[in-house]
């Protein structure tokens, strides 16, 4: 019955799969451009520097924004910040800073036209996940459903980053610093959590 209940409330914003495949092979430089000029930001970049193995550091520390990185300098990226042991509240930080990063590149022309929707800005943002995907990411996929007046389940499969505690947690922060960039207050939580899984899924809700 609360299946049956739940259908009919759930409706597909989008599902997108990357022409490039099922698993992301690459990711946007500026993912690791931005993440490490906030650690900078915050006084945390030498600490990271002695996470970051030494044989990647030109890798990371040199990646130009627009370039594509290969899916093992983000994994050791990510990784060297998990390392740094860092509380959720330190790293939903860094997120919400780099979301503030990306509105000035690739979100530009969205906020533009969102600032104009009032309530339903959010869901064009939503609705533009597929393009913002292949922006960011080089295979994988991206699934949002929407579950609620303002409240949305996002499935975002194929990417090794998804194991990283620290990526996990940096990515609700980035899409709380979004809903602020909207004008909107929201909750975002990581569900179903599994260390082995290349799959990532959060739950969100905006006021």
């Amino acid at each position: 019955m609360r299946a049956t209940a739940r259908a009919r409330t759930t409706e597909l914003i989008c599902d997108h799969h990357s022409a490039a495949g099922p698993v992301v092979t690459a990711v946007r430089g500026t993912m690791l451009v931005s993440s490490v000029s906030t650690i900078r930001e915050l006084g945390l970049y030498e600490r990271y520097l002695a996470c970051l193995p030494a044989s990647m550091h030109d890798q990371v520390l040199y990646t130009l924004a627009m370039s594509w990185s290969p899916i093992e300098v983000a994994v050791a990226h990510y990784q060297a910040c998990d390392d740094m042991g860092l509380h959720d509240d330190q790293i939903a930080e860094v997120g919400a800073r780099v979301s503030g990063r990306f509105a000035s590149t690739f979100l530009g022309t969205l906020l533009g036209a969102a600032r104009g929707a009032g309530v339903d800005a959010p869901w064009l943002g939503l609705r533009a996940q597929p393009r913002s995907w292949d922006r960011m990411f080089v295979g994988g996929g991206a699934r949002i459903e929407r579950v609620g007046p303002k409240d949305v389940i996002g499935t975002f499969s194929g990417t090794p980053l998804a194991r990283i505690r620290y990526y996990r947690q940096s990515f609700c922060g980035y899409y709380r610093g979004l809903a602020k960039l909207f004008g909107h207050q929201a909750h975002v939580k990581v569900i179903g959590e599994r260390a082995d899984s290349d799959t990532l899924i959060v739950s969100g809700s905006w006021v």
